[in-house]
């Protein structure tokens, strides 16, 4: 299977998802599998701010991660 690239990782194609079962509008579906960095920038805000409660336990990798998150996301603005 193939994904979509996004600046949050890899997403998959509608298409490629079993809706056996599930009763969802035309379209709603690709409203859910969208990204919109404007919406994660602010996501990562709220993150931010829970990563600092912790911010002496914190590992470095998490905070370079939300870096890195950031500075994709702004890429994609």
């Amino acid at each position: 299977m193939e994904a979509l690239k996004t600046p949050i990782g890899y997403v998959p194609y509608s298409a490629d998802i079993d809706m056996t079962g599930l009763n969802l509008s035309e379209g709603a579906l690709e409203k859910l599998l969208q990204v919109e960095s404007k919406d994660w920038l602010e996501e990562l805000k709220g993150i931010k701010k829970f990563f600092n409660q912790f911010k002496r336990d914190m590992p470095a990798q998490l905070w370079d991660e939300c870096e890195n998150l950031e500075k994709r996301l702004k890429l994609d603005v």
